[in-house]
């Protein structure tokens, strides 16, 4: 729901830059490899796959980039993409593209790329470090989700492409092409186009979100007369919020969580400023921790717009209790 400095990708690369430099290597050999021998695997054997001419430009172009493409901004990706359409236009690697040659190519190379091996064995510290534990889109549950591997379970982190995979195996594994998200959304998403940048140089883009939780003003007025909670009224507005809640049913999601807003409520009644300044007093060495405040053990979360990646719910609770005025 916010966008997050690009440069922390960056940062993110210098600190993984061994793993991640013999990753694009060993990759791009397979690439070549590919593009010098192409096979395919068919009931459990190799067999040869002849490439089409225009397969070969996409790998032959592919392999020269691939680095860049890798580490490729927003606006790279933006720049290459365009490129990758005067070769095979996206939409003939669909899913459902004609024709079948092209989506034998695809699915051979997204295994060449190795995103699900990344999935399993890279990602979970890169994200962590990008410090994102909460769905990029609906914020309201963990990027995480539990896959079966042997005998044991494993928690892997949800990721979405912003250009789909499907149509471009080429950013499989570009940085930057990379949201996590929660599984819902995910699949909710899909192969559908969205209005949402998640890395940016604009500071006005990840400084502040665009959209915004309330209560209805009449459905607060109502709960302080009966103090039914099942008639408050979520909403949803600001930047593409309907376009997110099309797809993503992002204000339906949150009314399902009433309990959690008529908390605040009772809240905003029970800590007034006079309350909060005692509490500030008489815990003041707790207070005075760098990472905590008063507001966010009040409210029980995080209080900045920057920070609602750090948890769930945050971005909610956070304009809730704003609304009301409890922080």
């Amino acid at each position: 729901m916010i966008a997050i400095n690009q440069d922390l990708v960056f940062f993110a690369y210098k600190n993984h830059k061994t793993e991640i430099d013999h990753f694009i290597h060993s990759t791009e050999k397979k690439i070549k490899s590919f593009r010098a021998k192409p096979t395919r695997t068919l009931k459990k054997k190799k067999v040869a796959l002849l490439l089409t001419p225009l397969q070969e430009d996409y790998l032959d172009y592919l392999s020269a980039n691939f680095k860049d493409i890798i580490l490729g901004t927003p606006d790279d990706l933006l720049k290459f993409a365009t490129h990758f359409e005067t070769i095979i236009k996206a939409v003939d690697l669909g899913k459902e593209s004609k024709p079948y040659i092209h989506r034998v190519f695809r699915d051979r190379l997204l295994c060449i790329m190795g995103y699900n091996s990344q999935r399993n064995k890279f990602y979970s510290k890169y994200f962590q470090g990008l410090g994102i534990k909460a769905c990029v889109y609906c914020n309201s549950q963990l990027t995480i989700s539990v896959k079966r591997q042997g005998l044991k379970n494993k928690a892997l982190y949800q990721v979405d492409h912003y250009y789909p995979k499907s149509y471009y195996p080429c950013f499989s594994v570009s940085f930057f092409n990379l949201y996590p998200t929660c599984a819902n959304c995910n699949l909710s998403k899909s192969n559908k186009p969205l209005k949402f940048v998640l890395y940016s140089n604009n500071p006005l883009l990840f400084s502040k979100s665009v959209f915004q939780f309330s209560i209805s003003q009449i459905s607060i007025t109502n709960y302080r007369v009966n103090f039914e909670k099942e008639k408050l009224e979520i909403e949803f507005k600001g930047g593409n919020s309907k376009e997110m809640n099309k797809i993503f049913a992002v204000e339906q999601i949150y009314n399902t969580q009433k309990d959690v807003a008529e908390e605040i409520l009772l809240k905003s009644i029970i800590y007034n400023d006079t309350y909060k300044r005692s509490l500030e007093k008489s815990f003041s060495k707790l207070y005075n921790k760098k990472d905590l405040n008063v507001q966010r053990l009040i409210l029980g979360n995080y209080t900045l717009d920057t920070e609602i990646h750090n948890r769930p719910m945050s971005k909610f609770m956070m304009d809730i209790a704003k609304q009301l005025k409890l922080i």
